[in-house]
């Protein structure tokens, strides 16, 4: 992911390369999450392996309320918790397959490396709902990466599932950091900066647009069993001419923004803008081109 570099000590630029590529990895790393749950499963019980989810959101939520009590947070911190109960219990609800469940942690977890890392450079409010598009969008990559997975799938129902863990990362995230530098009731003046952005925005869209058709097409790829016929051509040409303008664009737009005084104020107003257009554009383009992997080698995509 190109992120924009903005001049700091060795100590910060080392921490942005270092978080940004940690939640690459994670990301990276979760359609393998099922062979540790099929290892525990042969060591242990399958019943016995299936009650960890529940174990971790449980631990999750006595150490939110210690936090809460030890930190004097107000009401609106144990609000976030109910509310966060209420979507994990809709979840589990609604996903009979248990080994889902491990997706509500997971997600939960993202959502925090995603915070951690915009928090470098993010200024002014707002932050909470770029964490929530793009740990969703990097849900969206997880999926992708199981269809192309020789011992996982693509699970379109699963979206679902990793956009409603990652929520609750982010109310939780919100209950946590209430009354900080992130608070949503001051602080967006960056939003004017990217309205300026008209190509770049009507690019992202055409972006998310394409992933939503992209993913119903993948969907009948997998039940037919068959990728060319069902995948059609245009749709290549858009996931090509997606990726080749959001490579350009993410070079253009990602420059290093500087500034003294008040001008450093404005500084990182542009640089909050451009987190907003830079991480869901990188992430967009890492989706599109996730389908070459089944065009160019012809890798079968289930």
């Amino acid at each position: 992911m190109w992120i924009p570099i903005q001049p700091t000590a060795n100590k910060t630029e080392f921490q942005r390369l270092f978080l940004w590529t940690l939640v690459a990895a994670y990301t990276v790393s979760l359609p393998y999450i099922i062979l540790i749950y099929e290892m525990l499963v042969r060591t242990f019980s399958k019943a016995l392996v299936e009650t960890i989810p529940l174990v971790t959101i449980v631990i999750l939520a006595l150490t939110y309320i210690a936090f809460g009590v030890f930190a004097k947070k107000d009401k609106y911190h144990y609000i976030a918790l109910i509310l966060c109960l209420i979507i994990i219990y809709v979840i589990v609800s609604f996903t009979p397959v248990r080994n889902t469940h491990f997706h509500v942690t997971e997600y939960v977890i993202l959502s925090w490396m995603v915070f951690k890392a915009l928090s470098i450079d993010y200024r002014g409010s707002g932050i909470f709902t770029l964490v929530f598009i793009c740990s969703s969008l990097l849900g969206v990559v997880d999926e992708l990466l199981q269809g192309i997975h020789p011992q996982r799938y693509f699970l379109i129902q699963d979206l679902a599932v990793n956009t409603a863990s990652t929520l609750v990362g982010v109310i939780s995230l919100m209950g946590i950091k209430r009354g900080s530098r992130h608070d949503w009731r001051h602080g967006w003046e960056w939003v004017g900066l990217i309205g300026r952005k008209k190509k770049t925005l009507g690019l992202i869209f055409a972006g998310f647009l394409g992933a939503f058709v992209m993913c119903a097409y993948l969907q009948k790829v997998k039940i037919i069993g068959a990728f060319r016929g069902i995948y059609p051509p245009w749709l290549i040409g858009w996931n090509v001419a997606f990726v080749a303008l959001g490579v350009f664009f993410i070079r253009r737009t990602g420059k290093s923004v500087t500034g003294v005084g008040k001008l450093r104020e404005k500084a990182r107003e542009m640089l909050t803008a451009r987190l907003w257009v830079l991480c869901p554009l990188s992430i967009l383009v890492a989706i599109h081109s996730l389908v070459f992997f089944v065009v160019l080698p012809g890798w079968e995509f289930k």
